[in-house]
């Protein structure tokens, strides 16, 4: 129906064809076209007024800072979990928790939660986005080690305007990397 709304607004005769009939000509008054004008209107502030929010926070277990919490977390990552497993099918590990280490490519904090894409690899080309319940004291730039849990993927375009999907992961704790130890006392796989 919006199509026929855009089509109407930049012509006076509408052509309806049929496959078995001749095409029926139809010429629209102008009191029809300044209707179809006002509802093509109507639905254009519909859209552009609609607020744009942020990806439901999915459900994960709760975010803590306590080292044995978090050192539990750590000891039940299934180290089978690739990135590349990630990648190509981040809803089948949804729910699983997940670590790794990385530098901070862009990161914001609105209201008390944390939004981050992270860099696993020099060349920007294995990224995870992160989002927390929490805000951190980390900016762009730095090394950090993020605990957290599976919960698929998010999408977003690059300043170069391509459409990029990455695993996303619902962080319980987001911690230098010189704390890593404390957690785990071993290296996470990023693969």
């Amino acid at each position: 129906m919006r199509n026929i709304l855009l089509v109407a607004l930049f012509t006076t005769t509408v052509t309806i064809g049929c496959s078995s009939q001749a095409p029926i000509s139809n010429t629209v008054t102008n009191d029809e076209t300044t209707k179809l004008r006002e509802e093509n209107d109507r639905l254009r502030a519909q859209l552009t007024s609609a607020p744009i929010a942020a990806p439901p926070m999915p459900i994960a277990p709760p975010i803590t800072s306590d080292p044995d919490a978090l050192r539990e977390i750590t000891k039940s990552i299934d180290p089978q979990i690739t990135y590349s497993h990630l990648i190509k099918n981040p809803d089948r590990y949804k729910g699983q928790p997940w670590a790794f280490s990385g530098r901070v490519l862009q990161i914001t904090e609105l209201e008390g939660k944390t939004t981050a894409l992270i860099m696993l690899d020099p060349y920007g080309q294995k990224n995870v986005y992160v989002i927390a319940d929490f805000i951190t004291d980390f900016v762009e730039n730095n090394q950090v080690y993020v605990v957290g849990y599976i919960s698929g993927s998010h999408s977003y375009t690059s300043q170069a305007n391509y459409n990029l999907t990455v695993p996303l992961i619902t962080a319980s704790a987001i911690v230098k990397p010189s704390e890593r130890t404390k957690l785990t006392g071993a290296k996470t796989k990023k693969g």
